[in-house]
């Protein structure tokens, strides 16, 4: 798990180093992603408290070096790099940047940069640069969480003028809620109630803004001229297409995928994978090395460190209970008839002619939580490393996981973990399908049975089907997704009739992809992916971001936010966390690239770029706003029922219209031009 940000209290406590008196920790000490909820998620805030309306003042940006991606990196990889997370971070400091820029009287700030792990409480996601905060509860929303807001109250206002209807009564669930509560009940956030927080100064949020956007567009033709998609010509292993597992009965045609056969030395080993994930978008299975380590139950056991225990939730069909197994416990339970592992499927298939079907099975997930894995299994995190071919932060492979070169966000909660699950029937699965944002690397040590038959199958869609496919299981089922997203909440199984029917109707062709024991999986980032076991399995799993897939990262990442806020403020828990801490990370990795350039030349150039980029922003977004204030106006016009209504509908649009004019344009001219005077 994340190491979540402290509470408003503590962040306050550690940047003035000194107590307050009359303030506690809202969190009791307890770790939690919202630091204004209690255990019970009961808004905490004190009505004295105005620790939220006070500025800190801000630090520089995190000190980086080049020493070591010098040292590690090609300069091929680091220009690569470079540009492909330079396209993936552009747009949003560029947004955030404008925030920043236009509120220059209603800004507040906070220290520690980047790494602050200050975070949305809508969302979930780690803050970048700036984000908003209400007055009067103390939400604190990222620009992207905050532009929902801002829209949905935008439609119900509209809705309440044209029809007549009254203001809505809000729960303390309710997005729309302001949680202060007033009277015995919650008001309505209202947009002139929130001030912009900033943790990056002004000039290094223009000198970043300049640099993403210089470096998109002048590493482009470099790295995109040169890039070889799904090339290996300089893998030291083979690699082969490989037809897909026939899905049962089910008539479904599926794409090849790819198999690739490591030699003997873990360096090549590394580097072969490495190429594979910057430059793939398709599934690859691992073969099993030659001579590898082959592990059964006992020494698997025994690769633990003494005292260890797993948090599992156990069903023997008397309920579920949680318990703390010793690892030989643990495969106990896996080689159990009368046991289910992993807590949302039924193994109906295994146990149907032993106990009743509706036995709800268990899983141990995310182990260890608070430490590495080599520090509770250092044998099976060695293994995992080096048959896998996992990225290593001194070698050349480094270039293929960011989180390499972000040496300043450790706290991220993307680490080696242990997953272990037993079999279940052909019309469930042990994962339902889900997403992620970063390339999925899964590797089986272990099956029932210790034979290499095999373990378990993956169905795998293309990144690009996740619209469609998302889409049609609405269709198909008649489900509101409003509430709970098919992908996102992983509560669904992609059966082998709906399948059928997807390619019947869309033409969409998965993989269907079979695990064997030492045999490691790799799932691109945004593929919606599933997992069945055939056996109960022992795996170790562990998530990684290649630069060339940034762009697709946060493109999952604000569609995964967009969907966590229609569950309502706390549904974040149920959607997935920011686990990458995505942004933050990409910066920080992307700050180490910049700093191979001589700075004061770069900066001077990356600022000129900056404030273009700025004032042609805020020229496309007037054009924008006088196109919608001429639609208002047709509008009003055209409608003859009930006219005072629109009249008044459209002097608030127009009010809206103007402040906003006078942030994206005025504001950002006039400091610019003050910027610009003064250099």
């Amino acid at each position: 798990m994340a190491q979540y940000p402290p509470c408003r209290v503590c962040s306050a406590t550690q940047a003035s180093k000194t107590v307050l008196g009359g303030y506690e920790c809202s969190w009791k000490s307890f770790r939690g992603i919202s630091p204004k909820r209690d255990r019970d998620d009961v808004f905490l805030k004190d009505e004295a408290e105005l620790l939220i309306l006070m500025s800190w003042p801000l630090d520089p940006l995190c000190s980086v070096s080049h020493a070591h991606t010098q040292t590690v990196l090609s300069e091929p990889d680091a220009t690569m790099s470079e540009y492909y997370l330079a396209t993936g971070l552009t747009d949003q400091l560029t947004k955030e940047c404008a925030l920043v820029l236009g509120n220059d009287d209603r800004l507040l700030t906070r220290p520690s940069s980047y790494s602050s792990q200050a975070a949305c409480e809508g969302c979930s996601r780690y803050f970048l640069a700036a984000w908003y905060v209400c007055q009067r509860c103390g939400i604190e929303l990222c620009p992207a969480c905050h532009d929902q807001l801002d829209e949905r109250a935008t439609q119900e206002l509209h809705q309440q003028l044209e029809i007549g209807s009254l203001p809505l009564l809000r729960t303390a669930n309710d997005f729309l809620a302001c949680n202060h509560l007033e009277g015995g009940a919650y008001d309505t956030h209202r947009l002139e109630q929130f001030l912009v927080i900033t943790q990056i100064l002004a000039d290094d949020l223009i000198y970043l803004c300049g640099a993403a956007r210089q470096q998109h567009e002048g590493l482009r033709t470099a790295v995109l001229g040169s890039a070889k998609p799904d090339s290996f010509s300089s893998v030291t292993g083979t690699v082969t297409a490989e037809k897909g597992v026939a899905l049962g009965s089910a008539k479904v045609k599926l794409l090849s995928h790819l198999a690739m056969h490591l030699d003997d030395e873990a360096v090549n080993n590394s580097v072969a994978v490495a190429q594979y994930l910057l430059h793939s978008t398709v599934p690859l299975v691992i073969r099993r090395q030659k001579g590898s380590d082959v592990w059964d139950r006992n020494t698997l056991a025994a690769a633990f460190v003494k005292n260890a225990e797993i948090k599992v939730t156990v069903d023997d069909g008397a309920g579920p209970a949680e318990l703390h197994l010793a690892p030989k416990e643990l495969f106990d339970a896996l080689c159990d008839p009368n046991r289910g592992v992993d807590c949302r499927v039924c193994i109906r298939a295994r146990l149907a002619c032993r106990v009743d079907s509706s036995l709800t099975p268990y899983s141990p997930q995310d182990y260890p939580n608070y430490t590495d894995l080599s520090e509770v299994a250092p044998a099976l995190d060695a293994a995992f490393r080096a048959t896998s071919g996992l990225p290593c932060p001194d070698s050349q492979s480094a270039a293929a996981d960011v989180s390499l070169l972000a040496a300043n966000i450790p706290w991220r909660d993307a680490k080696n973990k242990i997953y272990a699950a037993s079999e279940c029937g052909r019309t469930t699965a042990t994962t339902s399908a889900h997403v992620d944002e970063s390339m999925a690397l899964n590797h089986c040590l272990w099956a029932e049975g210790d034979t290499d038959d095999v373990a378990a199958l993956w169905l795998i869609f293309r990144s690009e089907d996740f619209d469609a496919v998302v889409e049609f299981y609405g269709e198909a089922y008649g489900v509101d997704h409003s509430h709970c997203h098919p992908i996102f909440s992983q509560t669904r199984t992609l059966s082998e009739s709906f399948l059928e029917a997807l390619q019947q109707n869309r033409g969409i062709e998965p993989w269907s992809v079979a695990q064997r024991p030492g045999e490691t999986i790799m799932v691109p980032s945004g593929c919606i992916h599933q997992v069945r076991n055939v056996k109960s399995c022992f795996k170790i799993a562990a998530d990684v971001l290649p630069a060339t897939r940034a762009q697709e990262a946060v493109k999952t990442s604000q569609l995964r936010a967009a969907h966590t806020l229609s569950g309502g403020p706390h549904s974040v828990q149920a959607l997935g966390r920011d686990a990458l801490a995505l942004f933050p990370t990409m910066l920080d990795a992307f700050l180490h690239l910049l700093s191979r350039h001589p700075q004061d030349c770069f900066r001077a150039k990356a600022e000129a770029k900056a404030q273009t980029v700025m004032l042609r922003a805020s020229l496309l977004r007037q054009n924008q706003l006088q196109a919608q204030l001429r639609r208002v106006e047709l509008q009003t016009i055209e409608t003859k029922a009930r006219p005072q209504l629109p009249a008044q509908w459209r002097k608030v649009v127009l009010t809206m219209i103007n402040d906003e004019l006078k942030f994206l344009v005025v504001e950002i001219w006039k400091l610019l031009n003050r910027r610009t005077s003064a250099a």
